[in-house]
């Protein structure tokens, strides 16, 4: 690997990455270090864009060099970047005719693209610029890790909600996506009310497609997400299940395998047992608009 070709990199001088790139022959330009990186991987996670640029346009980068995966993670530069928010380098390799759907959907070791990692950092800019790509189809935002986890569970279970907006707001979204399980049967909706991520509960209840089934989904153990925000005492997002326009008694009476209710999940949490015991609540909004008729 060219020292001088890093160095370069590192201090995100792109003059001297282009005169490096055309002095340099394309094995010294593509050589990997010990851990399988290319100075190429170096320049996606610092994150200049230039420096990024000038690779992707040389001759002596083919498609197999800008897509390799180091040897550590399995991961490739465009992975690198989405890992660390750099939008404008993700857009650079979307616009390369060097980045192909297969690129954009590369898996690391655990299974996750660069779409999963983007939406688990919160790096709701480069979601988008991914959600919005011709190369980013339904099926690429539902890809699963090898836990059966998608990016949109990833979204929910960490609480990013503009995240999660940003999946329900693009065209390509389905109710399938978003009721897509993984290996232990949960949805994103429950990894959300699971977690007590409250906003993101709104959102998913909130979206114009959203249905009972969604809300009433199961797990392998027959939980619902009423049943596991229940059982964690998270009342806000009780609190949201149960004034959704969606709610049902037939939601609150539940059971799951081993017959349990959300009631008995509730335990001694006496303010979530008061609210399942009031059955589905009617939102203060609502109550108001009432009043004034």
């Amino acid at each position: 690997m060219s020292s001088e070709l890093i160095r370069a990199v590192e201090q995100n001088n792109v003059e001297s990455v282009k005169t490096l790139l055309e002095r340099l022959t394309p094995l010294e330009i593509n050589a990997k270090d010990d851990d399988g990186r290319t100075a190429f991987m170096f320049a996606a996670v610092h994150g200049d864009v230039d420096v990024v640029r000038a690779f992707l346009q040389s001759d002596k980068c083919t498609r197999d060099d800008i897509n390799v995966k180091d040897k550590e993670e399995g991961a490739t530069a465009l992975i690198f970047a989405a890992n660390n928010g750099h939008v404008e380098v993700v857009r650079a390799f979307l616009a390369s005719d060097k980045c192909t759907r297969d690129d954009i959907n590369a898996k690391e070791k655990d299974g996750w693209t660069a779409l999963m990692f983007a939406a688990n950092n919160g790096h709701v800019e480069v979601v988008r610029a991914l959600l919005e790509s011709d190369k980013c189809t339904r099926d690429d935002m539902n890809v699963k890790d090898k836990k059966g986890i998608t990016a949109l569970m990833l979204a929910a279970n960490s609480g990013h909600v503009e995240v999660v907006r940003a999946f329900l707001k693009s065209t390509k979204c389905t109710r399938d996506i978003i009721n897509a399980k993984n290996d232990n049967g949960a949805t994103a909706l429950m990894f959300a009310a699971n977690k007590g991520h409250v906003e993101v509960v709104r959102a998913f209840l909130e979206w114009d497609k959203c249905t009972r089934d969604m809300i009433n989904a199961k797990n392998k153990e027959g939980e619902t997400a009423l049943m596991l925000a229940a059982n964690k005492g998270h009342v806000e997002v009780v609190r949201a299940l149960l004034e959704s326009d969606k709610c049902t008694r037939d939601m609150i009476n539940a059971k799951a395998n081993k017959g349990s209710t959300a009631l008995m999940f509730a335990a001694n949490n006496v303010e979530i047992i008061n609210l399942l015991n009031q059955g589905c609540i009617m939102p203060n909004h609502m109550i108001f608009a009432l009043a004034l008729l």
